[in-house]
């Protein structure tokens, strides 16, 4: 072997019966074969590889059925939790699906004080960088205030989605009968842990779509990727993202 060469050549064969793992599909590991059967969030080299170690109020994506729901609220499908503040009004977030997902907002659009909400529809959004990722609202009502905190500080949508990250308050008292289509913190751990599947089949595919222009960049001495939006490209990952908002 030529000791002057750096750079590592992609390996384009595997055996018949071998997984390869998702970092070497991406073309940031040149070699690496999967002993887990793709099960990403037991795994040391894809947390290490993610930089999981940041310390969070709710637990990764990738822990599933680990999520924290909290019992004392109800969830919209799209991903926002509706808590009862009394005098039919509620108070608004996103739950730990949308939150792990959304750690890269950088910026918070609320709607204005007075507006009305439909549930279901457009609420608010959440930037980053020119991306703007729409959110339904959980109920019908009127907003009757937006959180000023979390729009100078949006990392609190990601580090403290059911404490100081909530969006905003909705006087939903004409609407009341809207809360029996929410989900209870039971049934909503069941969505998201089926869409989780779904998520990694569609983020796998569009890893794989662009393989072939990624190339190794661990061991060539370039920077390593461990954000999968920066892997698929950010206007990529925010139609993957938003498919599961609504």
């Amino acid at each position: 072997m030529d000791g002057s060469r750096t750079k590592v050549e992609k390996i384009t064969w595997l055996p018949e019966s071998a997984l390869p793992c998702v970092w070497m599909s991406a073309g940031l590991l040149s070699y690496r074969l999967c002993d887990r059967e793709l099960d990403c969030e037991n795994c040391a080299l894809d947390a290490a590889l993610r930089g999981t170690d940041r310390q969070r109020s709710t637990a990764p994506v990738a822990s599933g059925s680990h999520w924290e729901f909290p019992e004392d609220r109800h969830y919209h499908r799209g991903h926002l939790w509706a808590m009862d503040l009394g005098g039919g009004a509620v108070r608004c977030g996103l739950d730990a699906f949308a939150a792990e997902l959304l750690e890269h907002a950088k910026s918070v659009v609320l709607p204005a004080t007075g507006s009305h909400l439909q549930q279901g529809v457009l609420a608010c959004w959440l930037g980053a960088e020119s991306d703007l990722i729409p959110l339904c609202a959980p109920v019908s009502g009127t907003v009757a205030g937006g959180n000023v905190l979390v729009q100078s500080a949006p990392e609190l949508l990601s580090d403290a989605p059911y404490g100081e990250g909530w969006l905003m308050d909705i006087d939903c008292r004409a609407a009341i009968h809207e809360r029996e289509a929410l989900l209870s913190a039971s049934q909503m751990r069941e969505q998201a842990d089926r869409q989780l599947a779904e998520f990694r089949k569609r983020a796998e595919s569009m890893i794989n779509q662009g393989k072939r222009e990624v190339g190794p960049t661990l061991a060539d001495g370039g920077q390593r990727l461990v954000d999968l939006r920066r892997i698929v490209g950010a206007d990529r990952y925010r139609r993957l993202v938003s498919t599961f908002l609504h």
